[in-house]
């Protein structure tokens, strides 16, 4: 039995070694005094590392952060992307009144998919239906997607929940988008859209009591 115990505590050691890339001294065989003061000495200088005093500080931060996240970047961020549906329906009613080329034009959105998540919250936030355990649940991917490259500042942003696109309705109903027609399309056929898309933000951000 006591075999069995040294073979094991053998191997532990040797995990713990291969895992956190620490020297083991060498280990007789026939005795375990020297893992047994290695072991020792690791604890005691494990238990008094610096960084330990600031654990809780690390706990306090993290739940601040969590605390901005779920009152003030959410609540900000789906206050405006429940404006993107309003203004859009708004451009487009001033749209729908003009033909350009022969044809009228739309905007249309979607969802990126890489933050159809966070845009999940933001909704429920906006509803009231942000519960603790829906908010703890998400944010494990909300981590993964600050940690895989997308700062604050892009997840504020409610530009980036959206891939947005104009489509352009003929006379016969015949329709066609900006996607397609830039890369069929002649040069000028590729620029009008843009004309019509900057007009627009134009009108929208000079006379926007003219959008309802």
């Amino acid at each position: 039995a006591a075999r069995r115990e040294q073979l094991a505590s053998l191997r532990d050691l040797a995990e713990y070694a291969a895992s956190w890339r620490v020297s083991v001294p060498p280990i007789d065989a026939d005795g375990m005094a020297a893992g047994c003061r290695f072991v020792f000495a690791e604890v005691d200088r494990l238990e008094n590392n610096e960084l330990r005093g600031y654990r809780e500080s690390c706990a306090k931060a993290g739940e601040e952060m969590r605390r901005i996240l779920r009152e003030d970047l959410l609540t900000r961020l789906s206050d405006k992307l429940g404006k993107v549906t309003y203004r859009l329906e708004g451009i487009n009613r001033l749209l729908k009144r003009h033909r350009f080329t022969g044809q009228t034009y739309a905007f249309t959105f979607a969802i990126n998919g890489k933050f159809q998540r966070m845009h999940e919250l933001a909704l429920k936030a906006a509803e009231g239906e942000l519960t603790d355990e829906i908010f703890e649940t998400s944010m494990d991917e909300v981590e993964a997607m600050i940690e895989g490259g997308e700062d604050a500042a892009q997840l504020a942003d409610y530009r980036q929940y959206y891939t947005f696109e104009i489509v352009m309705t003929d006379a016969q109903g015949g329709r066609t988008t900006l996607s397609s027609r830039a890369m069929k399309g002649s040069g000028g056929e590729a620029q009008v859209p843009f004309y019509v898309a900057i007009a627009a933000s134009l009108a929208l951000a000079y006379f926007p009591g003219h959008i309802a």
